[in-house]
């Protein structure tokens, strides 16, 4: 895993989700069970963008099933 998951520009919030993203994925990977809602708390220039905050929260949607669960997409 990334020492950071902000190893990226942090001015392109692209960049930064993406840098999120793949945190969050491997985190999950090792059996860190962490939320989005924890990044949109810890990167409040990402909770500001509508699209990067969708883009993180269905990340975490697509992470949920991948492990067998069923989200409720509300």
């Amino acid at each position: 895993m990334q020492d950071s998951p902000l190893d990226c520009d942090a001015r392109d919030p692209g960049q930064v989700v993406a840098a999120l993203r793949a945190d969050h994925g491997e985190r999950w990977a090792a059996g860190e069970r962490g939320a989005a809602a924890a990044y949109l708390r810890d990167f409040p220039a990402v909770a500001a963008d509508p699209e990067a905050a969708i883009e993180l929260v269905y990340g975490e949607f697509l992470l949920r099933e991948a492990m067998g669960e069923r989200p409720d997409p509300e």
